[in-house]
């Protein structure tokens, strides 16, 4: 049994926009969100994180002990402009830079977003305008949140807008 290259494997499983825009992984995630493919040998339960895969096929291997980070905090998101390899504190010092994780640090124009919220005010009112005209699980890829949270975004249960 000949089995395909993961290069290939992967790209299919991505959908590329414009260099500045989160290219969304299609294939399965774990629970948070995360791309995961098997590798090329799959021995196992083992898979690889597709935004690690993604790093590595566009800037080669990552050094012992780093992390691949997101620029844009979208776990789906395997744009290899958006990546970049950092410690533990690294990564959290990025994510206080950017108003998540500590309510000490707010994000600037943030009033009524949860501190570690994913989504911005106006992406909220985004999809609910989609909501109808582009199908939920579209909506779901397009900004890396579950299915379940487009519902709830709809019905108003998962972000009150402030008056």
């Amino acid at each position: 049994m000949r089995f395909r290259p993961l290069e290939e494997r992967f790209w299919e499983k991505v959908d590329k926009r414009g260099p500045d825009e989160c290219w969304l992984w299609l294939g399965s995630k774990c629970g948070k969100g995360y791309g995961h493919i098997a590798p090329p040998r799959r021995r196992g339960n083992s898979v690889l994180k597709a935004h690690r895969v993604s790093y590595e096929l566009a800037h080669g291997s990552i050094p012992s002990g780093l992390l691949v980070c997101h620029r844009c905090d979208n776990p789906s998101c395997v744009n290899p402009a958006h990546l970049f390899v950092g410690t533990t504190r690294d990564n959290t010092q990025d994510m206080l830079k950017k108003g998540r994780g500590n309510r000490s640090h707010p994000k600037p124009g943030a009033r009524g977003q949860r501190r570690a919220a994913k989504l911005t005010l106006e992406q909220v009112a985004e999809i609910r305008d989609a909501f109808g005209k582009v199908h939920a699980k579209k909506i779901a890829e397009r900004y890396g949140i579950c299915l379940a949270h487009v519902y709830d975004i709809k019905n108003g249960r998962l972000v009150t807008m402030p008056k």
